[in-house]
């Protein structure tokens, strides 16, 4: 009975590293790829890949993307010709389409009161972190954590909005104090997406809480 499951289990794996092997890869390791993350275009280049679903009927691949800008991104065969191009003017095309579906807002183009801005160095690797915040309108705040995304809020009413700007104002200026920073005088603001109506987010938080967005990260 022990050599029948044996024999079973290694006929399993044999026709498992069939289908696999018959499985072909659509990019290969040092390929430039093209990435959407929403309406911008970001480039890479492919360092490692994988097949995935060895034990299904349908295996497929994943790989490993250096980005340009230094961060590092996985993707799936699924996503080629949706999400990821080996074209760049394709990549801009569709790009261009979904800018225009896009709800955003640029903060810093409209009225901005109360603004506040800090950084400073970490110790670590001695990276500058930086922080603002800022009121926008009667009800909107605009915040942006040291170590957070940016982001402008909507809240009910001008006072839950100003006790709002208050609390958070006050930890800014105590992680300030706690780090040696100091208030700066350039503001980073950022072009912000729609991820709620009351909620406006960096384009990376938007793209994985926006629910608007699920067709485009394939979730």
């Amino acid at each position: 009975m022990k050599q029948a499951i044996c024999e079973q289990m290694n006929l399993f794996d044999i026709l498992a590293n069939a289908l696999a092997d018959q499985a072909q890869p659509k990019l290969s390791v040092n390929q430039t790829v093209f990435i959407l993350s929403l309406d911008v275009v970001l480039k890479g280049t492919v360092n490692h890949l994988w097949v995935c679903g060895k034990d299904s009927n349908e295996p497929y691949f994943g790989y490993s993307i250096d980005l340009e800008i230094g961060y590092h991104n996985v993707v799936w065969d699924y996503n080629i010709g949706k999400t990821v191009f080996t074209n760049h003017l394709e990549a801009e095309n569709v790009a261009s389409q979904i800018s225009k579906l896009m709800v955003k807002v640029v903060p810093s183009e409209t009225i901005v009161h109360d603004c506040r801005s800090f950084e400073y160095y970490r110790n670590c690797d001695n990276y500058k972190l930086e922080a603002i915040i800022a009121k926008v309108g009667e009800t909107q705040l605009y915040e942006k954590g040291f170590m957070c995304y940016h982001f402008l809020r909507t809240y009910p009413n001008q006072a839950k909005r100003d006790k709002g700007y208050r609390e958070l104002l006050k930890k800014m200026t105590e992680e300030v104090e706690r780090t040696g920073g100091r208030e700066s005088e350039n503001a980073p603001f950022e072009e912000l997406y729609r991820v709620t109506d009351t909620l406006f987010a960096s384009r990376e938080y938007a793209l994985q809480h926006g629910e608007e967005y699920k067709s485009i990260r394939g979730s």
